[in-house]
């Protein structure tokens, strides 16, 4: 206040100030003085009850951040809290009004973090040359097929899941208005079924032939499909959640990869390429891929993003081909398709099996091959 009668005594006179303001004319000339001299108004207050504590809890701060660490509030008031009981400072209590207050007298504030410190990443890159030169090396011997010479891997999403922008006409929403609702609260009809995760076994070969994707619904299975899977597609079921464990990776293993590998030339052997999870790295499960007489591979850890072909070129593209078949479905739905609960019908688990399903089949074979080429690069 004092800085802004400051600077507009510089532009009025000081009777049009104190007649728009009230405040005295002695008040406006001293504060234009304060601001031709660029003075700050002085901070009144009272003084810190506990010198000590605020000293310890400001080191204690910086030496946190010094190494990156988060710091919360609640962080914050274990430790203040732990140090006023060794201080026996009774009268001290530390709450949130404190914790603001704290802040704002040592120039702290609370922001949202943006990056998260990552491990570093020489170690893993160095563990993937070690890998790529290895898997070079056995295709070398020319014991064998490229066809399958096959990667694995299980993706998480949300049919629902919106993660493109919608149109809208500027100014065009009263009713967030009338409700103090932000202009970025935008609102859109939906299913609420946006946090129903499905789960998707991906699995191509060197030379860009896909495997039998498997879908796993988090369900029991006593429901009977109403229809038959397409001929690219095998279903699972597994009633606490959607995820691959040990024995959904036997099914992948009995129903997908089995009755490929059983056209594996004679005299050939295959590689198995496939991430380090605890469900896939079974001792059990090693032996029965081994009996199909394939090499089991597994990554080095912490290295799917830089050499798990489905991750490199697949994934993306099959999530993209299944999130327009929802969109598409949104669109036709009508007033006729809305529940009591004012969400729209949710679509059938015979139709997103359809829609996984011609998702895959979208997925070009040169997308798949493309994957291995960090491996085809070191031959």
């Amino acid at each position: 206040m004092k800085t802004l009668i400051g600077k507009l005594a510089i532009k009025f006179t000081k009777k049009e100030i104190e007649d728009a303001s009230g405040i005295s004319i002695n008040n406006i000339k001293r504060w234009r003085e304060n601001y031709k001299q660029k003075k700050t108004p002085g901070k009144r207050g009272r003084r810190v009850t506990s010198p000590a504590l605020e000293a310890y809890l400001i080191q204690w701060i910086k030496s946190q951040r010094k190494n990156l660490n988060h710091v919360s509030v609640r962080r914050l008031l274990v430790q203040g809290r732990a140090k006023v009981k060794e201080l026996k400072l009774d009268k001290i209590k530390l709450t949130w009004g404190w914790v603001q207050k704290f802040l704002s007298r040592n120039n702290m504030k609370l922001r949202k973090p943006t990056t998260k410190l990552t491990m570093d990443q020489k170690p893993i890159l160095d563990a993937v040359e070690v890998f790529k030169t290895k898997i070079s090396t056995l295709i070398s011997t020319n014991n064998y097929d490229e066809n399958f010479i096959i990667n694995m891997d299980e993706t998480s999403f949300c049919c629902e899941s919106i993660k493109t922008k919608t149109i809208v006409v500027k100014g065009e929403s009263q009713e967030n208005e009338q409700k103090d609702l932000s202009d970025k609260h935008i609102k859109i009809k939906s299913t609420g079924k946006d946090k129903e995760n499905l789960t998707v076994v991906l699995a191509g070969s060197w030379t860009g032939v896909k495997l039998r994707a498997m879908l796993v619904f988090p369900d029991k299975g006593v429901k009977k499909l109403k229809q038959d899977p397409p001929a690219n597609l095998y279903i699972a079921h597994r009633e606490a959640g959607s995820w691959i464990d040990r024995e959904m990776m036997q099914k992948w293993l009995t129903y997908v990869l089995r009755p490929y590998a059983s056209k594996l030339p004679a005299g050939k052997r295959g590689i198995l390429i496939l991430d380090n999870h605890r469900g896939h790295i079974d001792p059990d499960l090693k032996a029965y891929v081994e009996g199909l007489i394939f090499d089991f591979e597994p990554l080095p850890t912490n290295s799917t993003k830089y050499a798990q072909p489905m991750d490199l070129s697949v994934n993306a593209a099959f999530k993209k081909y299944v999130s327009e078949s929802w969109e598409d479905y949104m669109t036709k739905l009508t007033s006729n398709f809305v529940t009591k609960s004012g969400y729209y019908k949710a679509p059938t688990r015979e139709m997103k099996m359809s829609w996984i399903s011609a998702a895959w089949e979208k997925v070009d074979t040169q997308i798949v091959s493309n994957g291995f080429n960090i491996y085809k690069q070191t031959i």
